[in-house]
């Protein structure tokens, strides 16, 4: 069997792909949490030498096991260090989440194929992101208007985007000891990064300090006090609305998978404009299940 991250399940027969007996090929994405397996018997994996890291340090495992096969190439996704897209026997393209804005982590690029597995997380017309430059403007232009901020940010992931920002605007910047740790795993260096500086990057609140996020839930402006924020930029790691539909349409797939936040409302999108879309729900891990 051949797993995408803990998603969907295929057959290795139908996919063509060889593998030892009584053993399972999970192809990982990226790092998240939620796209690493709880379990790691009698698996092998495909992923990023980044991605693996991040596995080994959350999990505390060491040299996990990598597979290669020419039939699964790895694309970069755009999401976050090390995130890569899957495409197998140059007909089925899983994306995992993926972000068509040329950043700090490469950039997904839509690519031919008959079955696209494809993620929806901001999958609704409302969400409609501005061009990164732009936020990033206002959100240099902020912190040098306000001392003591700290910028909210999980571990791995947007942490590493932000600290990119940062080093490039030359602005100092003091980090979490969780996403410090990240960061040193990962061989990170950064010229503008040191103890104590007047923006930390952080999950906890800090007594004095204004809080900040970046995110594509900003859209919404409930977002900011609902997360008791002082101010919320709008900036994504996945693509927006149009710039999903417009992947799809470049892929130009025969038969598409939906999975992951708004899947049903997509697939009903597509729907209407011609494809052959279904969205994959709780409990549906086989392609089989579809039938």
């Amino acid at each position: 069997m051949i797993s995408f991250d803990n998603i969907i399940n295929i057959s290795a027969e139908s996919l063509k792909i060889q593998k030892p007996k009584e053993t399972k090929i999970d192809l990982i994405t990226h790092g998240h949490f939620d796209h690493i397996p709880s379990n790691f018997k009698n698996k092998l994996f495909v992923c990023s030498e980044i991605t693996k890291k991040i596995m080994e340090l959350r999990k505390n495992k060491e040299n996990i096991p990598l597979h290669k096969d020419n039939k699964i190439k790895m694309l970069d996704s755009g999401h976050s260090l090390g995130s890569k897209m899957f495409l197998v026997n140059n007909k089925l393209l899983f994306t995992g989440d993926f972000n068509t804005d040329n950043r700090y982590c490469g950039q997904a690029k839509p690519n031919k194929c008959s079955t696209l597995i494809v993620e929806s997380t901001f999958a609704k017309p409302q969400y409609i992101f501005p061009k990164s430059k732009f936020v990033i403007k206002d959100f240099k232009d902020y912190l040098e208007d306000n001392s003591n901020v700290t910028v909210n940010a999980y571990t791995f992931g947007k942490a590493q985007e932000i600290c990119f920002i940062l080093d490039e605007l030359k602005i100092p910047f003091d980090v979490s000891e969780s996403i410090g740790k990240i960061n040193n795993h990962l061989g990170l260096k950064f010229k503008h990064y040191q103890k104590n500086a007047p923006v930390v990057l952080t999950k906890d609140r800090i007594p004095g300090y204004k809080r900040v996020a970046l995110s594509g839930w900003a859209v919404d402006p409930r977002y900011q006090y609902k997360m008791g924020l002082d101010r919320a930029f709008v900036f994504s790691d996945h693509c927006d609305y149009p710039s999903l539909l417009q992947f799809i349409m470049k892929c130009d797939p025969e038969k598409i998978y939906t999975y992951h936040g708004f899947n049903v409302e997509l697939a009903n999108d597509l729907k209407k404009v011609g494809y052959d879309a279904i969205p994959i729900l709780p409990g549906q891990k086989l392609l089989s299940d579809f039938a």
